[in-house]
């Protein structure tokens, strides 16, 4: 099935209280061999009546979909069009108190730079009111629970995927104007759209690190405060970081609290190479969320190349590059904007064999930028978005 336009809407009649797994198999508009990007979902419970859905290719997010005023990000006024995906989802129903699952698929051509399992993806519903528009964070406070989203990719057919779980078309609590006030339904029928937004988590996490000990790996956590924690899980998964493994499994300590609280557990057998951590918290009801994933290597390094470049925000201008090292000779760092132009550069920069992180004091302003390092014999590059 090809919509590819907001008003080329699928309408599933009929579907009252019949709960089940239902998939809409769309396609793009590639008229010769278009992509598979179905839309699935799973009815829970509650009556959802007809539900109707369309999709559409937007470059650059335009055209926008009918009643959306703006494509600003949560910072103020702007153009969040760079960190959003090229696609929007028009998604209504006619049901009264239905719960569903959701999962909203985009071509890899559509996927903004920087998407990945370090800076996932989001999904954001738009609410239109008379005085107070907005794209809807679906976490607290700006929602009454925080709704649980997993990013994926699929390597065939090749597409990414975001699932919102347990979404109910709720009534939005009071909030900070202008976006989220005043309390209002969220309404029956609602554009959607994907964006770039690291993993927040329910409790106040204040740090989470992984260091290689002793051919062992250290995992410490603190959080500033807790509300209905049960427990902690650290996962690990290989280079891919994509299939992640049990690790260890830590009780919180008061399960409510606003006091500094440190974690800590061991892997005792970490996998050589390149290894990805991160840490599951898990509510008293069950609900659960991740944090950002944090790189170990073990062994030898036999490869130079960059594996993550983050950490800007609006309150700080420090750039964070990870990378694996194969020699000790310092390197030079150099920073591009996309015209070739260079905005930094340090000529000595230590290092050593195996995994190394580099932080880079720069003020940067939004674009796409390249990341340069060599030494006397080898030169890799890594482009970034900021």
């Amino acid at each position: 099935m090809i919509s590819e336009n907001a008003a080329s809407a699928v309408i599933w009649k009929n579907i009252n209280a019949i709960t089940g797994y239902r998939v809409i198999p769309f396609g793009n508009a590639a008229v010769a061999s278009p992509l598979y990007i179905p839309f699935s979902f799973t009815h829970n419970a509650g009556s959802l009546g007809d539900l109707s859905i369309s999709t559409y290719n937007a470059v650059g997010n335009l055209p926008w979909p009918p009643t959306v005023t703006h494509f600003n990000p949560a910072s103020g006024a702007g153009n969040n069009a760079p960190a959003a995906a090229d696609r929007f989802w028009v998604l209504s129903k006619t049901g009264a108190n239905p719960n569903v699952n959701v999962v909203f698929r985009f071509t890899v051509a559509e996927r903004p730079v920087g998407m990945s399992a370090f800076n996932q993806g989001k999904a954001q519903p738009w609410r239109t009111l008379t005085q107070n528009n907005a794209w809807i964070r679906l976490i607290t406070p700006y929602t009454s629970v925080t709704y649980t989203q997993n990013y994926g990719t699929n390597a065939v057919p090749a597409y990414d995927s975001v699932r919102v779980s347990g979404w109910d078309w709720p009534v939005l609590p009071v909030g900070p104007a202008p976006y989220f006030s005043p309390s209002a339904s969220i309404g029956n029928s609602n554009p959607w759209a994907i964006s770039l937004n690291n993993t927040p988590l329910p409790i106040d996490l204040v740090e989470f690190n992984a260091q290689l000990i002793n051919k062992k790996v250290k995992l410490t956590w603190t959080t500033a405060s807790e509300v209905n924690n049960d427990y902690f899980t650290v996962e690990r998964s290989d280079k891919n970081a994509m299939d992640f493994s049990f690790i260890a499994t830590v009780n919180s300590y008061m399960n409510n609290s606003n006091v500094l609280l440190n974690y800590e557990a061991w892997d005792n057998q970490p996998l050589q190479g390149m290894q990805y951590y991160r840490l599951k918290q898990t509510d008293l009801d069950g609900e659960f969320t991740y944090s950002e994933l944090k790189p170990v290597f073990v062994g030898t390094s036999k490869t130079f190349e960059i594996t993550n470049v983050y950490g800007h925000t609006q309150s700080s201008e420090q750039l964070q590059v990870e990378f694996i090292y194969d020699s000790e000779l310092p390197l030079t760092s150099i920073i591009t904007d996309a015209t070739g132009r260079v905005v930094y550069q340090k000529l000595v920069n230590e290092a050593v064999p195996g995994l190394n992180k580099m932080v880079i004091d720069q003020s940067l302003a939004q674009g796409l930028y390249f990341i340069i390092l060599q030494n006397q014999e080898q030169k890799i590059s890594y482009k970034f978005f900021k």
